[in-house]
């Protein structure tokens, strides 16, 4: 409860009291509000998750985003890559997660040897951050937000791609990634900003809420329309994801307003 951020015996306000501190973290994770610790909230607390603390999120990406680089032309570097995986296979993964958020908003990302604005490295236990990794299957990775950018790996867990036995780079990495660009975790269920790791996700994409909060510090990536077909349709839809979104239901989610105004092709034709 202390180590995310939803108890705090020293403040002023309701996060002193446990009882508080367990009905904050049963609702962001849209548990049964008890007060107690119950199977169900074990069960949640018992998952793999990232280091970041959820409290002080605003209960989705949108809300909850930080604050954004001041330029939109971002590096990266590795001060190592891990010892599960060869050295290509784990470049090419993370530049993949790169490539997810690029995608979406105008953001661009750069290798660099040295150091570069995000710094990315596997360790074990402590590693003079103060914020020790714990051995496998707790705390997975974490992130710090800009302007500081370190990215940072659990190498006590065993990393994979593609479904393999392990913990999925591709999705962890995306993840962390979001925290370095500036956005705090999401309570909504199936998005990468979700503080817990619910096992491999075949063709992950960033969900709606991702891309709402990147698009919220960064912009919208120019470009994104697409013409019409056929029908007579004259609507269009302003970003490639739409009907993804539209198989999601999020045309016909009042949750989700604003899917209404971008998607407009696949939402209404």
């Amino acid at each position: 409860m202390k180590t995310f951020g939803y108890y705090n015996p020293n403040a002023f306000d309701a996060s002193s009291d446990i009882k508080n501190a367990i009905k904050s973290y049963q609702s962001f994770f849209h548990l049964n509000v008890t007060g107690a610790i119950n199977n169900e909230t074990l069960v949640m607390m018992a998952k793999p998750r990232c280091g970041v603390a959820d409290k002080g999120a605003g209960g989705n990406a949108f809300h909850g985003a930080k604050w954004p680089w001041r330029m939109k032309s971002l590096t990266y570097s590795f001060q190592n890559t891990g010892r599960d995986m060869n050295s290509g296979t784990v470049k090419d993964t993370i530049r993949r997660a790169f490539g997810a958020w690029a995608q979406v908003a105008p953001l661009s990302f750069r290798e660099v040897s040295g150091r570069g604005n995000m710094n990315i490295a596997f360790y074990s236990r402590s590693h003079g951050d103060n914020a020790p990794f714990d051995g496998t299957n707790r705390v997975l990775a974490h992130a710090y937000f800009p302007p500081d950018g370190k990215i940072h790996f659990d190498e006590d867990e065993y990393w994979t791609v593609n479904g393999a036995r392990g913990v999925d780079l591709y999705e962890i990495a995306t993840h962390e990634i979001g925290h370095a660009l500036g956005l705090d975790h999401s309570n909504v269920r199936g998005t990468v900003m979700w503080p817990s790791y619910m096992g491999y996700r075949r063709g992950l994409r960033l969900h709606y809420d991702d891309v709402a909060g990147i698009q919220q510090l960064y912009g919208k990536r120019t470009g994104g329309g697409t013409n019409t077909g056929g029908g007579g349709c004259t609507k269009t839809d302003g970003n490639k994801y739409c009907p993804d979104w539209k198989r999601g239901g999020y045309c016909t989610n009042n949750q989700y307003p604003d899917v209404r105004k971008i998607c407009q092709k696949s939402c209404y034709c």
